[in-house]
């Protein structure tokens, strides 16, 4: 169920960003339509991130680098990873459009990941 949603999500998201892209002007856009823009890039990156997080756990497993022992990876626990990875690319182009973008601000999103990541490790 959960494969089937985020495959439309995608599709939707794509085919609204290319739709925001090809008929707005950035100029001209109202802020909603930046809002727009920015949870549609993110509902992208969210299921290409649960994807690429899926397949490298399968190929990792395949390699005998993960032991066939552990437990398969649910896909719910991707999309929990996922979720988190993917605030990081919207995150930066957020900042990035506003001027404020720097080493010190990247480090700052660079933390965040990791503790929102062992923040999930530690409770699923």
């Amino acid at each position: 169920m959960l494969k089937r949603i985020l495959g439309g999500c995608f599709i939707a998201a794509l085919i609204g960003l290319w739709l925001l892209a090809t008929m707005t002007n950035p100029a001209i856009v109202h802020p909603l339509g930046i809002l727009l823009f920015f949870v549609l890039a993110y509902i992208v990156t969210l299921v290409i991130f649960t994807a690429a997080i899926i397949i490298a756990f399968r190929v990792l497993q395949t390699a005998n680098i993960i032991h066939k022992k552990q437990p398969e990876l649910q896909l719910r626990r991707a999309y929990m990873y996922a979720s988190v990875i993917a605030l990081a690319p919207v995150i930066l182009v957020a900042m990035q459009s506003v001027g404020a973008l720097g080493v010190w601000d990247v480090s700052l999103v660079i933390i965040f990941e990791i503790l929102a990541c062992f923040y999930i490790w530690r409770r699923s």
